[in-house]
């Protein structure tokens, strides 16, 4: 079984804005030559509720240290990280428990046939996603090639994620296509 990883988007309270980003597209699922970049990226924050910041924010890749380190002790060796600077606007205090994650594998598994979309370009967004498993590649994280803002992690990965209690994850369990 695999899940989708989203960020908690109606309950985010933080406006993350980048100063210094990725020179290429982190949705392609392509290794990223680092020695083309200037390092480490810098993204301003501000959060009117003062609130803690969540561990993911997926519009941007950025994902707290904690939860990449709980990605890779369930097995996942797929993620480039990138230093990665959060700076506080307010204070101007600088927070460097987040890392840019660039997750290599772009993988064609949805059952576009039987799942609800709507087309997006040459991609699609996927209202009810259906994926064929088999194709997955037994890779535990990866981005849907059909959809590539869309995160699929393996139940096992699910579960690491659910039990490290994350602000702002959340995980949607996807369906399979039946059998052929």
């Amino acid at each position: 079984m695999y899940y989708q990883l989203e960020s908690d988007e109606p309950a985010m309270t933080a406006y993350v804005t980048a100063e210094n980003e990725c020179s290429e597209s982190l949705v392609r699922g392509r290794f990223i030559d680092p020695a083309g970049e200037n390092l480490p990226f810098r993204y301003t924050y501000r959060d009117p509720s003062g609130s803690p910041l969540f561990d993911y924010y997926s519009g941007d890749n950025l994902m707290s240290k904690r939860l990449v380190d709980t990605l890779e002790k369930a097995g996942v060796d797929n993620l480039q990280k990138f230093e990665t600077e959060l700076v506080d606007e307010r204070t101007g205090g600088i927070n460097k428990d987040f890392w840019i994650v660039n997750i290599i594998g772009l993988v064609s598994c949805a059952a576009v046939d039987l799942s609800t979309t709507s087309e997006l370009g040459s991609s699609y967004y996927f209202h009810d996603l259906i994926i064929n498993p088999k194709n997955t590649g037994d890779l535990l994280v990866f981005r849907l090639a059909e959809s590539m803002i869309d995160v699929l992690v393996d139940e096992k990965v699910a579960k690491k994620i659910e039990a490290g209690d994350f602000r702002g994850v959340v995980l949607h369990p996807v369906k399979t296509a039946p059998p052929v």
